[in-house]
């Protein structure tokens, strides 16, 4: 179905990649976390930084600023999207699916929304907005949105309101499919 095909923006970084790493051998698998319920899942490193280095490679592959949104910042920030995406992942404690998550969200919006792009402007926004739905769909226990706000600097107000924002642009869907999940998370383990 088309909600598990990953956006023409990531299949072009993917691709990308892997025509960078053509004629390399192969590299190990990454270590892997059994879950109760018999689910794999890469260490939280793996997937803290698979997130930096797709948000990375679309900020990069960005064409222009887009049709100015409510993710967009009026200057770029100055903490880099790795950096930013380890901080949130230091602060807001969440499972490493929250991650996965993240990014099947941030996909979803631009392939439903072809305006919103993911650029120096937005990208930061987009990501602690998703970030926290993520946490607060898949988490048992959840942080208040003052907490997330805080976490990810943005005043509670703003928060509130890209998080009204992004789930109006998704549609209000939240849930993922394993096979979806899945393939979002081999692309984060490239």
């Amino acid at each position: 179905p088309r909600s598990q095909e990953v956006s023409p923006q990531l299949q072009r970084q993917a691709r990308k990649e892997e025509q960078h790493a053509g004629g390399q051998e192969a590299l190990a698998a990454p270590p892997l976390v059994e879950l109760a319920v018999g689910v794999q899942e890469p260490a939280c490193d793996e997937v803290v930084s698979g997130l930096a280095g797709a948000l990375e490679q679309m900020v990069a592959m960005a064409a222009g600023e887009g049709a100015a949104s409510p993710f967009h910042s009026a200057t770029p920030p100055e903490i880099s999207v790795t950096e930013y995406v380890t901080r949130l992942w230091g602060l807001f404690g969440c499972a490493p699916e929250c991650f996965v998550l993240a990014i099947v969200y941030i996909d979803r919006v631009i392939k439903r929304n072809p305006e919103v792009v993911v650029n120096t402007l937005t990208c930061h926004r987009l990501v602690a907005c998703s970030l926290t739905l993520a946490a607060k769909f898949h988490e048992d226990a959840f942080c208040s949105n003052a907490f997330y706000a805080g976490a990810s600097g943005l005043p509670l107000k703003e928060l509130n309101e890209l998080e009204q924002e992004m789930l109006g642009l998704l549609g209000h869907r939240m849930f993922v499919l394993p096979s979806e999940f899945e393939l979002y998370r081999r692309m984060l383990r490239r």
